[in-house]
């Protein structure tokens, strides 16, 4: 790297703005996943009808040993689309860093990748906070599930709030746009495209899980969210395999409106940076 092209890195609030959303982000990712590590032995979750403890991360060898699933528990946490966004999020973050210069124009930093990123990230913010959150608290307070530490309370906000936050305000109002489409170019170019990822992790988790259910885990530890567990006959007064549709259902629209949004964004702000330039 020249000087003149360090300088322009070291002088770009933009620049800036990415190494902070990289620390932010990864603070949020390693504080989860350490936090899980470190208190293992106190994850633990009631069988419907049973008032029996049950450890889910314990195990035991042929001598009756009890040991801990660390590289379980590892598996289990890059399985949650949460941790996969957030993933996603900062090496975004860490590409557009490197490649500061080239925004918009390295196949990883234009428009329509970069809004892909923003897109899965909204729905993480959305889904937990109108949904996952609720039903958690819901569960906490009926004495189904374990209230939060004030950590844990810290990292999920980071997670699901701060870190899609940064993600959605740089891409939609910073980043460099160029070669723009319609809303109407952009359905039929763009949209079948960002589905696939969510039809792939679906079908991942499901199957992840049903593993699990079989090999004798618990039906609630062996899902990421409880609309995956579709072998169960009820949740909340619907069969799971019927939340599961629905949701579907949902993502396939919330990826279509989420996209739609920040494509019309995207070309709203780009006619009027377009506008201010002309009229100097």
């Amino acid at each position: 790297m020249s000087l003149k092209q360090r300088n322009l890195y070291i002088k770009d609030w933009r620049f800036w703005f990415k190494i902070a959303a990289i620390f932010i982000g990864l603070f949020a990712i390693l504080g989860e996943y350490i936090n899980g590590m470190v208190n293992i032995s106190n994850v633990w979750k009631i069988p419907d009808g049973s008032t029996d403890k049950v450890y889910v991360w314990k195990l035991f060898d042929a001598n009756g040993n009890a040991y801990w699933d660390y590289a379980g528990y590892t598996v289990f946490f890059l399985s949650f689309f949460t941790i996969q966004t957030n993933i996603l999020v900062v090496l975004w973050f860490i590409f557009a860093a490197i490649w500061h210069t080239k925004e918009g124009v390295h196949k990883f930093l234009k428009p329509y990748f970069s809004l892909a990123v923003a897109v899965y990230i909204s729905i993480t913010c959305i889904v937990y906070n109108l949904v996952l959150l609720p039903v958690g608290l819901a569960n906490s307070g009926s004495g189904k599930g374990s209230a939060l530490s004030v950590f844990s309370w810290v990292i999920q906000t980071f997670l699901h709030f701060i870190v899609p936050m940064l993600c959605i305000i740089y891409v939609i109002f910073f980043l460099k746009k160029d070669n723009l489409v319609s809303n109407k170019q952009f359905i039929k170019k763009y949209y079948g495209y960002y589905v696939i990822y969510i039809l792939v992790y679906g079908v991942y988790a499901i199957i992840r899980g049903l593993l699990r259910e079989f090999s004798g885990k618990l039906v609630s530890t062996a899902y990421p969210y409880f609309f995956l567990q579709v072998t169960v006959p009820k949740i909340l007064g619907l069969p799971g395999y019927a939340w599961f549709i629905i949701v579907v259902f949902v993502l396939l629209a919330m990826i279509l409106g989420f996209a739609t949004l920040y494509n019309f964004a995207f070309n709203r702000l780009n006619k009027k940076k377009q506008l201010t330039l002309a009229s100097k």
